[in-house]
């Protein structure tokens, strides 16, 4: 086993450790966390031969800047943060080879949100419930439970030759602009709210966050009301009484309040986390046989 070392130079505006999750705790209320987007983040491990559930860095609209300690090989996928090495422009979706002394600086998106950095290797951190994901408002996971900081060393163990792998072209291609993103019907839809959301254009809100992202479109005629706290998931569609609907995102609460008007299929998760603020979205109605036949891999990943 060769030993992997970075150091953060510059630790961006919300750059955390993340893996696929936290499951079989929510009945205790804790949440899943893990990648907001899913596709992005595993592509990004299987270039360098990761499981694709292994630990990477997520970057929240502005990257990281990172100083390598030792050689390695990454991968960065999700939205394009200009990302340079050493002062030179780098690709995305390639296995990139970096070696001691090299930097790499990643900056500011505005096209999209999430930018994902996958290092060959396994992570040198502890996991709390069967995942090293940060959960930030538990501080749990990750580095002692938060994001990283200026300063940080982190290890990774790793063999001393990585197996790297190409992705098909098509699966590095952009996703289409203003496609529809596909909801089930669930516990407390109808008809009429049903054919609000396949009808409204609704705009992703500035209130966006790995607990959640708020829409704003035309108040549906039926008034919201309250219900017994229930089970709500990633993806679930909430419509609180200002009717401006609120999606549950890795890092939300377990339970609710609001009425479940509708869920984001598995599937189209990770388009819908890579929206920025601003970004019109229209939705559609799919079946549960059909949510179920969609694989996230089909699908084409951002430009």
């Amino acid at each position: 086993m060769a030993q992997v070392a970075f150091k953060v130079i510059r630790a961006g505006q919300m750059t955390t450790l993340q893996d696929g999750g936290r499951h079989g705790y929510r009945s205790y209320g804790i949440p899943t966390s893990g990648f907001m987007d899913a596709l992005s983040a595993q592509q990004a491990n299987f270039i360098v031969g990761n499981p694709t559930r292994e630990t990477l860095i997520e970057m929240i609209q502005v990257g990281a800047t990172l100083e390598f300690l030792t050689s390695a090989t990454i991968a960065l996928t999700g939205a394009d943060m200009e990302a340079q090495l050493n002062g030179q422009s780098v690709r995305r979706f390639e296995a990139i080879a970096v070696n001691q002394g090299d930097v790499l600086e990643l900056g500011k998106t505005t096209k999209h949100m999430i930018g994902y950095l996958a290092i060959a290797g396994q992570w040198n951190i502890p996991k709390v419930l069967g995942s090293t994901s940060t959960f930030l408002r538990a501080n749990i996971g990750g580095v002692n439970g938060r994001q990283l900081q200026k300063g940080d060393i982190i290890l990774l163990e790793c063999k001393a030759t990585a197996k790297t792998q190409s992705l098909p072209e098509h699966q590095i291609r952009a996703f289409a602009p203003g496609r529809k993103i596909r909801l089930m019907e669930t516990a407390e839809s109808n008809p009429e709210l049903s054919h609000w959301l396949d009808s409204t254009a609704f705009t992703v809100t500035r209130q966006w966050d790995r607990m959640g992202i708020r829409l704003e479109g035309n108040t549906p005629s039926i008034q919201a009301r309250h219900i017994l706290s229930s089970p709500i998931t990633v993806g679930t569609m909430q419509l609180p009484p200002d009717g401006q609907p609120i999606i549950v995102m890795s890092d939300g609460q377990t339970t609710g309040g609001y009425p479940r008007i509708a869920t984001v299929i598995k599937a189209d998760l990770p388009y819908l986390a890579q929206q920025p603020p601003g970004t019109p979205l229209h939705f559609t109605f799919v079946s549960t046989a059909q949510a179920k036949q969609t694989n996230m891999w089909t699908l084409q990943t951002i430009s």
